[in-house]
């Protein structure tokens, strides 16, 4: 859409119009004074023609001002009008806006946080089941070992797989599972040392190896790790 033209009153060349056809009046006014009176300063053809002239001057001092007018807001104008109409659908309200871009950002966090916990569970969860295992078997040995008072045929049960000592850093890392890293680190700790006492031939189960111990450790891990997989699903 093009700058709409501006009405004939508006317009800077009606009012320059003007000034000449008074300027042209009041020139032949004062010729008919001058040529007529002596002096012909208080006839009335010079004073109407001076009148005249006068209006002349004003409506050319007009046009310049419209002129300059016209020339200040072209450089304002917008050449498509429905531009403006389109952006007052769209933003609508002005409490509207801030509500959409916060329920927006508000979804992409959401969605985001979901992402992130998910991406979390794709590897947590194998490695807490994994190690979930090393820990029945673990506690089965030590079940074993003190029920039947030997390390006989027991040894295999607390040799635990590479998966905690591959994930025990990103385990560590996790953020407010302070609590399951630390049972697991008892835990494994416990077993890492029956493994390391069932490794000498001929040592037999006493009190001092502290298996009830170890035992206890090792449940309290498998509980923190069965919640743990609830949570993560």
């Amino acid at each position: 859409m093009s700058e709409p033209r501006p009405g004939l009153p508006d317009g800077c060349g009606f009012w320059l119009g003007t000034a000449a056809v008074f300027a042209a009046l009041g020139a032949i006014g004062i010729t008919i004074a001058v040529t007529v009176y002596r002096p012909p300063w208080l006839s009335a053809w010079f004073i109407a023609g001076a009148v005249v002239c006068a209006l002349g001057c004003m409506a050319a001092t007009w046009a310049l001002v419209l002129y300059l007018a016209h020339k200040e807001a072209a450089r304002h104008w917008c050449p498509d009008q429905r531009a403006h109409a389109l952006g007052l659908e769209l933003r609508g309200p002005a409490a509207r806006p801030r509500g959409a871009t916060a329920a927006r950002a508000g979804a992409i966090l959401t969605a985001a946080n979901a992402a992130s916990r998910e991406e979390q569970a794709r590897w947590l969860r194998p490695v807490l089941r994994e190690i979930n295992g090393d820990l029945r078997q673990a506690a089965a040995g030590v079940d074993k070992a003190h029920r039947e008072r030997s390390y006989s045929g027991v040894r295999h049960e607390f040799d635990l797989s590479q998966t905690w000592e591959d994930n025990r850093w990103r385990l560590a890392a996790l953020e407010g599972r302070g609590d399951l890293y630390d049972t697991l680190r008892d835990a494994y700790a416990g077993i890492a040392r029956m493994y390391r006492i069932t490794s000498r031939p001929g040592t037999a189960p006493t009190e001092a190896q502290g298996l009830p111990g170890v035992l206890e450790a090792i449940r309290k891990a498998e509980v923190a790790v069965g919640k743990e997989l609830a949570d993560i699903g």
